[in-house]
C-alpha cells in the first residue's frame, strides 16, 4: 500500500511536469524561410523523472526556419535552478541536429533548464523541468489513480495592462519602471472544478525576488490568487539571469514559473556638494547617488571612483542604499577660483562645481596712528596726502570720521583711501572708523598738528626807497598785515594774500605782524637805512 502511495505521489509530479512543459510562453521564434539559419531550438529530456545520485539526459534539437536539422551549431545550457549540476554548459550538434549534456542531482527537487542559441535569426532558447525523486523508479507502478488530481496553473503579468503571458511579461528590468509583476495561481481540484478559499503559498529561488505585499494569498470563486512580486537587483551584470517562482496549493497542487531578469547597469550618477561654496583650505561633504538601469539605487557596497580638478578628496567611497559620500579639501587659494569634482562608477559619472572663496582675514589698516600737520583748505597738492591701505575684510569698505571739519568722510578706492587734513589752531586727535561688507569695523587714529606759520625772510635790510616782497607760510587766510612804526614803510598786499611788499619811506627799524584768519600771529623785521 505504501507503494502505491508513492506512485501515486509520482504520477502527480509527471502530470505537473507534463502541465507546466517549458514554462513560459514560446519555445523559440516561429518558423519562417531562413534555410540554414538557426531559427528554432527544441529541448527533449529523454525522462521527465530520475532518482537522486543519478542524471538525466538532455538534448536540444536546433532547426532553421525551414524545420531542417542544423549540424554543427554550438548551444549554450543553462541550469535556471538551484538543483542540479550540468555536465557541461556548451556543447555542438551532431549530424542529426541534437545537442546532447546531462543533469546530475544527488538533492530532490526541481530543476529548469535552458538550451539557447545565440546567432543567425537571434536568440532563440527552449527550456525544460525535470523532477528528481528519493523513491525507486524501477519497478512500475503498482496503481493508477482512478481519480483526477488537483492542479494549480501559474500566469505573468509583467507590465500591469491586464493581459497575461504576453512575451514580454516574462521579462524584468527591461526598462526602469520594470521590476514589478503580478503571478496569478488559478487552482481546480480533482475535478477539475475552481478551489474556492484554497491558501496558496508562493516563493522564488531568487534573492533578488521579494513580495512586498505577502506570499500566502487565499484562491478567490474562481479558484484564483494574485501575488505581486518586486524584483531589486543584488549586483551589477551584463548577463541575463532567471527567477523561478514556485507556488503550492492547500490542495496539495503546485506548479512553477521563469521569470528572466534583463542585465542590470549604472544609469545615472547625480553629484552634490554641501555646502558648495568653502573658504581656502575648508571642506565640503561630496554626496554621490547612483540609480541603475532598473530604476533602483545600486547595490551596497558599489564602489564610486571621486576625483577633484584641484584640492583633496578620496580617490574611493562604496554606496549605501545608492549613495556614496567623501569629504573634499579645498587648497589655500589667495585669489577666487572652483573646483570641479567627479564621480564615476560602470561607465557613468557625473559632476558638481565647489567654488573656493580666500580665507577672510581680520579687518585691519596700515598705518594704525598717525601724526600730520594740517594743510589749507583747499589743498591744491596731494602730494602731502596721507595714504590708508585696508587689510583682510571684505570689501566693499566705507570710512567715517568723527570731525569731519578736520577730515571728512573718505572714499574708498581698491582697498586704499587717502587723508587730507584741514588747518586747525590746536592738535586735533581725529577717529577715522573703517567697515567692511559684513558690518566689521576697525579704526585709525588722526592727530593733526597746527601747521607752520612764518614770514620769509624773518630779517631783511632795505635803503629808503627801496623794497621787499615777503612770503607768508602757512596760516589760515585772509590775512592782516602791519607795522609798529606805520609810518617808516608802506606795505602792499598781492591779490592771493600770500605775498606783501614792503617799501622803505624813512630810516629806522620796523617790525612787521602778520595776523591769519585763525587769530595766529607771526614776526617779521625789516631794518630801513
Amino acid at each position: 500500500m505504501k507503494k502505491s502511495l508513492v506512485y501515486i505521489v509520482l504520477f502527480a509530479v509527471v502530470a505537473f511536469l507534463s502541465g507546466c512543459g517549458g514554462g513560459s510562453g514560446p519555445a523559440s521564434s516561429p518558423n519562417g524561410v531562413n534555410e540554414g539559419v538557426p531559427s528554432a531550438v527544441q529541448l527533449l529530456p529523454i525522462q521527465s523523472i530520475a532518482q537522486t545520485n543519478s542524471s538525466i539526459y538532455l538534448k536540444a534539437k536546433v532547426l532553421d526556419g525551414n524545420g531542417s536539422v542544423l549540424p554543427g551549431v554550438q548551444v549554450a545550457f543553462t541550469n535556471l535552478s538551484q538543483t542540479g549540476t550540468l555536465s557541461s554548459t556548451v556543447a555542438k550538434t551532431d549530424s542529426m541536429g541534437m545537442a546532447t549534456v546531462t543533469l546530475f542531482s544527488g538533492s530532490p527537487g526541481f530543476a529548469t533548464v535552458q538550451a539557447e542559441v545565440g546567432s543567425g535569426a537571434g536568440h532563440v532558447r527552449d527550456k525544460k523541468t525535470v523532477f528528481f525523486s528519493i523513491f525507486d523508479f524501477t519497478l512500475p507502478p503498482e496503481v493508477t489513480p482512478s481519480a483526477g488530481l488537483p492542479t494549480l496553473t501559474l500566469d505573468v503579468d509583467g507590465n500591469a495592462n491586464g493581459i497575461f503571458n504576453e512575451p514580454d511579461d516574462f521579462i524584468l528590468f527591461q526598462n526602469q519602471d520594470d521590476s514589478q509583476a503580478i503571478v496569478r495561481a488559478t487552482v481546480l481540484d480533482s475535478h477539475q472544478v475552481p478551489a474556492a478559499g484554497v491558501s496558496v503559498s508562493f516563493s522564488s529561488d531568487s534573492t533578488e525576488i521579494t513580495f512586498p505585499l505577502g506570499s500566502t494569498k487565499t484562491a478567490d470563486e474562481n479558484g484564483q490568487a494574485l501575488v505581486l512580486i518586486q524584483a531589486d537587483p543584488a549586483i551589477l551584470r551584463s548577463f541575463t539571469t532567471a527567477a523561478t517562482i514556485s507556488a503550492v496549493a492547500g490542495n496539495g497542487a503546485a506548479n512553477m514559473v521563469t521569470l528572466f531578469l534583463e542585465p542590470v547597469f549604472v544609469d545615472k550618477v547625480l553629484v552634490i556638494a554641501n555646502p558648495q561654496t568653502v573658504q581656502s583650505g575648508g571642506s565640503s561633504d561630496i554626496s554621490a547617488l547612483v540609480t541603475t538601469t532598473a530604476g533602483s539605487p545600486v547595490p551596497d557596497g558599489t564602489t564610486v571612483e571621486f576625483s577633484a580638478s584641484q584640492g583633496r578628496i578620496p580617490p574611493f567611497g562604496q554606496t549605501t542604499d545608492g549613495l556614496a559620500s567623501v569629504t573634499y579639501t579645498a587648497p589655500q587659494v589667495t585669489s577666487n577660483t572652483s573646483a570641479t569634482i567627479s564621480a564615476n562608477v560602470g561607465g557613468k559619472g557625473g559632476t558638481v562645481s565647489v567654488s573656493i572663496t580666500p580665507s577672510i582675514l581680520p579687518l585691519s589698516v596700515l598705518p594704525a596712528n598717525v601724526a600730520v600737520t594740517g594743510i589749507p583748505n583747499p589743498d591744491t597738492d596731494p602730494s602731502d596726502n596721507i595714504l590708508f591701505t585696508i587689510l583682510g575684510g571684505v570689501g566693499p569698505y566705507q570710512i567715517f570720521s568723527d570731525h569731519q571739519t578736520v577730515i571728512p568722510n573718505q572714499s574708498v578706492f581698491g582697498g586704499a583711501f587717502t587723508v587730507d587734513p584741514n588747518s586747525v589752531n590746536t592738535a586735533t586727535t581725529v577717529l577715522l572708523t573703517i567697515v567692511d561688507s559684513r558690518g566689521a569695523t576697525t579704526t585709525a587714529t588722526v592727530i593733526v598738528n597746527p601747521q607752520t606759520f612764518i614770514v620769509s625772510p624773518a630779517a631783511v635790510t632795505i635803503p629808503v626807497g627801496g623794497s621787499v616782497t615777503m612770503t607768508i607760510i602757512g596760516g589760515t587766510p585772509p590775512f592782516l598785515v602791519f607795522a609798529d612804526i606805520p609810518d617808516n614803510v608802506t606795505i602792499n598786499h598781492t591779490a592771493d594774500q600770500t605775498f606783501f611788499t614792503v617799501v622803505g619811506n624813512k630810516a629806522g627799524g620796523v617790525t612787521i605782524t602778520v595776523r591769519d584768519s585763525t587769530g595766529r600771529e607771526t614776526t617779521a623785521r625789516v631794518t630801513v637805512q
